[in-house]
């Protein structure tokens, strides 16, 4: 089941995800895998395929292969559950959606790895309960999430153009490298403005709003510090780069996040992260 959640990694989790858009021959299938930078031989795709086949996840059958019928509804069906216990009003999982004004919840997190994945599902659900086109409002100090954690930042920026929310997120530096990463924005459903100097005084601080809801998160000092060296250690990204970023993600620091749910200080903050934004009319929330 982990293939379903993270991004694909093995052989048999890109080989499931290239089956999902339907039945493949799998001379096609093989291409499909070695179409990006990854290689993958002929007899590592057959063994992924002997394996899945055995747990049922897919059929092979005159040399074309395609996921099991029967694992698809099987999967929908957990989905579905799932969806209903952790998105459903009134549900007794994940305390922080039903929140009364003026309530909060702090949590805190060893590596930065965990407190993503934690803050993903946290936006996740509020996001899911948040009115139609409601926009969601972001400040980080540096946009780093696009390139150590980009999958899971591309699901979210996805995940809001589904539901017609529009995404903007707010940088509070101007470093080539932040200024670069407008490139993972259309500019219209999701868009993102660099400053000039932080709009916060804590420099380790980020935060969402949507709705009523704020997710408040500091994330640790010596890590930020180590965020920020690379910041400013290079104009341009390169692969060393990312993976300087990326092994900062489970080395242990302590971040806080803490998710409120505050009327009147989330309308203060909208007020002052969507003062350099656009949004068209058929996004706005009525």
């Amino acid at each position: 089941m982990g293939m379903l959640f993270s991004s694909p990694q093995t052989t048999k989790e890109r080989l499931v995800q290239a089956l999902q858009y339907g039945p493949l021959r799998i001379t096609a299938l093989i291409d499909r895998l070695n179409a990006g930078n990854t290689h993958v031989s002929k007899q590592g795709v057959y063994l992924a395929l002997r394996e899945l086949a055995c747990e049922e996840v897919v059929v092979v059958y005159k040399k074309q292969a395609s996921l099991n019928h029967a694992w698809l509804l099987r999967i929908a069906d957990f989905s579905t559950r799932a969806h209903q216990w952790y998105f459903q009003p009134n549900t007794p999982v994940g305390h922080f959606k039903d929140l009364k004004p003026n309530q909060r919840i702090r949590y805190t997190f060893k590596t930065l790895s965990l407190l993503d994945t934690f803050w993903g599902h946290v936006l996740y659900t509020l996001i899911e309960n948040n009115p139609a086109r409601e926009p969601v409002l972001m400040y980080n100090p540096h946009w780093w999430f696009c390139y150590s954690r980009n999958p899971s930042e591309i699901a979210i920026i996805d995940f809001c153009k589904q539901r017609g929310m529009p995404l903007l997120l707010t940088a509070g530096h101007n470093t080539p490298i932040d200024r670069s990463s407008k490139k993972f924005m259309d500019g219209t459903h999701a868009q993102y403005h660099v400053r000039t100097k932080p709009l916060f005084q804590k420099d380790n601080y980020y935060i969402n709003v949507f709705g009523e809801f704020i997710i408040d998160v500091w994330i640790d000092k010596k890590l930020h510090d180590d965020i920020e060296r690379l910041y400013h250690a290079g104009p341009r990204v390169t692969k060393e780069w990312i993976d300087r970023l990326e092994a900062l993600n489970t080395l242990k620091g302590k971040s806080v996040l803490v998710v409120s749910r505050n009327p009147k200080r989330a309308e203060l903050l909208k007020k002052k992260l969507l003062r350099n934004f656009y949004i068209p009319k058929n996004q706005r929330v009525k």
